[in-house]
């Protein structure tokens, strides 16, 4: 794939003429090619923080009108969109007449790249395996079909739209051919938009497309998958070969062509391919739960974790591969390339397209990210706090500002020792983000500086869906440090163990089993969180889980690699509620100190209270320090002893006896209440 020319004025150092600066984004590399758009790998941001993403921008050499009000109305539908199985898109605009659309790096492969490359390795692709990527494919149809009324329909659904993360998420992308009520350009009629072999017959003869189109092609990627074969192959096809098949399809029963086709997997298969629409789904939501009848059945212990162990294990060398370079790029700084070029005529897409997006409706809840620190050679002494009303009045001095000329802040949210939190509108998107700044006394503090600029690295470095987003980064023209990050609806865990008291046992452990995958995401990439608390999980809807877990603050992490010199002797950084005896002491925070203070968390979403308490902070750590957790089981005798005796190990005083890592404490979990482990 051969590198597009450089944007004038924008030609990097490197001999292929990249990276270079494209508006706020510094595209490192092209990635693929489209008909309508080119993927870039890019970077985003200022100061060393360079958070990888994907820029798409359409074809340069394409002066269609038509290609580019496709372009903008799927800049119109995306921007709207906010699901777990869609790939988000966080900005769209125009450079030097150029529209592009910036949206999340997805770490994994497309379903095509796993198709080829099991074709390779002459293995099928599993059986579980399919029908789950289908399964969450369809949950993120199910949510697009009827999001905020757009009525919209993707009409392209293939394996190169399909997108499958290393570490088991299931998105779906490129709604560039989408048809929705608020495009401005109708479909002509005859004119079929999509590919050949995953047409539905109605498409294919130039009729409207509707919901039902979108779950035949789903039907169609589900069959191959299971077959190892296409349904519709259009090569040494002519094209009215190729549209005659699909027309006037003839498809055989999965079970007739290959073994272990689950029982009843056909009927369900074939309910969604029938040439007549009013026979197949009503919708995709009927299909998905189809389909989570057999998974639940036949493939009980099929989830994300059996996701992620099978494309690490069939794209073993390009996981590793890829991690290194995405965690080196987020450590690279282009600052001198974007001192160099002239800065380009940048135009955000509000200029192009009016977007009518309301507020969004619910609690909001964020995270203020500031921990307790405290000098454990002076106990009981707390350092000087700026005056909170000072504070206060600074912060909602800002309250309808413009921030980096495209964040209008709306809303104080919260304030605390190192920031305030604002709920923001971007006014290209017209969609609310969350934004942090730095409190102005800290401007100068330069070690403040570093450790608010860690939280946004580390939170950004994991890319984990458990792990609360950041977006974007920046410094004021009056110097304040910035960045911008999802803003969440939901309420932190604290709060619903106040509100409810003790959660449910099989409640408790989803969500913290959602913490440990959280956790060890970071812990891959050689973070140490060092202040987990109930505070820092934000528990929020997402699809049907009502408990689904972000995890917040990493304002203190700790780099595994870190120049210890970065920790002053004797400062210990932390909740003292949570934090492991070592940390206490003084010590250097490990994988062993994140796993103690979850065991703290679990210990206390069960039981309604935290295993040690006492008269401050000081005696809280004492105590850790001289004797063992009491037992879960003595506030709540009805608890499973397995269970219990997975938090006691959590809580164990030595670090060596606690589980071996995250991904070990997980295991442990799901066999203390279900008997076993799932894959």
């Amino acid at each position: 794939m051969s590198a597009p020319s450089p944007s004038r004025s924008q030609e990097g150092a490197g001999g292929d003429g990249f990276p270079q600066l494209f508006g706020k984004y510094v595209l490192v590399r092209p990635m693929a090619r489209g008909g309508m758009g080119e993927l870039f790998l890019a970077a985003a941001g200022e100061r060393g923080f360079e958070k990888p993403s994907v820029v798409k921008k359409v074809l340069h050499n394409l002066d269609d009108a038509g290609v580019h009000r496709r372009f903008l109305d799927e800049a119109k539908v995306v921007v709207r969109l906010n699901h777990a199985n869609l790939v988000q898109v966080f900005d769209a605009g125009r450079v030097n007449e150029e529209y592009y659309l910036a949206m999340e790096l997805v770490e994994g492969k497309d379903l095509r790249a796993v198709w080829n490359r099991c074709a390779q390795l002459h293995r099928r692709i599993p059986v579980d395996v399919a029908i789950y990527v289908l399964r969450e494919v369809l949950r993120g149809l199910d949510y697009v079909h009827d999001a905020m009324g757009l009525d919209l329909v993707h009409r392209d659904i293939s394996p190169p739209n399909l997108l499958i993360g290393y570490r088991g998420e299931v998105k779906l992308t490129d709604f560039g051919l989408a048809k929705s009520a608020i495009k401005r350009e109708m479909t002509s009629p005859g004119v079929v938009f999509g590919r050949y072999s995953y047409l539905s017959p109605e498409q294919a003869r130039g009729l409207p497309a509707d919901r039902r189109t979108d779950i035949y092609a789903c039907g169609i990627v589900l069959w191959e998958l299971l077959t190892g074969r296409q349904l519709f192959p259009s090569s040494n096809r002519t094209h009215q070969e190729a549209l005659a098949a699909v027309r006037n399809p003839i498809v055989r029963a999965p079970s007739e062509l290959v073994p272990g086709i689950p029982a009843g997997l056909d009927d369900v298969l074939l309910a969604s391919l029938t040439p007549d629409p009013g026979k197949r789904y009503g919708n995709a939501g009927e299909f998905r739960v189809a389909l989570s009848e057999i998974l639940q059945r036949d493939f009980q212990s099929c989830d994300a974790d059996r996701i992620s162990e099978f494309m690490r294990d069939i794209f073993a060398r390009e996981c590793k591969i890829e991690a290194r370079d995405y965690a080196e790029l987020a450590q690279q700084d282009f600052s001198d390339l974007r001192a160099r070029v002239q800065e380009s005529e940048a135009i955000s897409i509000s200029d192009v397209i009016a977007l009518e997006t309301g507020p969004r409706k619910g609690t909001v809840t964020i995270p203020l990210g500031e921990s307790d620190i405290f000098e454990l050679d002076q106990p009981g002494r707390i350092p000087a706090q700026p005056n909170p009303r000072s504070l206060r009045e600074s912060a909602e001095s800002w309250v309808g500002r413009v921030v980096a000329q495209r964040y209008r802040i709306d809303a104080l949210i919260g304030i605390g020792g190192m920031g305030a939190v604002f709920r923001v509108t971007h006014l290209a998107l017209g969609k609310p983000f969350a934004l942090k700044v730095l409190h102005d006394i800290y401007t100068g503090d330069a070690d403040i500086i570093t450790r608010f600029m860690r939280e946004a690295r580390a939170a950004t470095q994991t890319g984990h869906p458990n792990i609360i987003d950041v977006l974007d980064i920046g410094t004021t023209d009056d110097g304040d440090v910035y960045f911008v990050m999802e803003l969440l609806d939901g309420q932190n865990l604290g709060g619903v163990v106040r509100q409810q008291g003790p959660l449910a046992i099989r409640r408790a452990v989803h969500i913290v089993r959602q913490i440990c995958r959280a956790l060890a995401a970071a812990h891959e990439v050689g973070i140490i969180h060092r202040d987990l608390k109930c505070e820092n999980v934000i528990l929020t809807g997402r699809g049907k889980d009502p408990d689904f877990v972000k995890v917040l603050d990493f304002g203190i992490c700790k780099h595994v690699n870190a120049d210890v010199s970065q920790t002053s002797p004797g400062l210990v950084m932390g909740s003292p509620d949570y934090m492991a005896p070592e940390q206490g002491a003084g010590l250097e925070a490990t994988v062993a100190s994140d796993i103690y203070a979850v065991g703290c968390i679990l210990f206390e979403i069960v039981t309604g209270r935290l295993p040690f308490e006492g008269r401050n902070a000081i005696d809280v750590l004492m105590q850790k320090g001289a004797r063992e957790a009491i037992r879960a089981t003595a506030y709540r005798a009805e608890l499973p002893e397995p269970l219990a005796d997975v938090i006691a190990r959590c809580l164990a005083r030595t670090p060596g006896l606690r589980p071996a890592s995250m991904r070990a404490l997980e295991y442990e979990l799901t066999r203390a209440v279900d008997g076993r482990a799932t894959a």
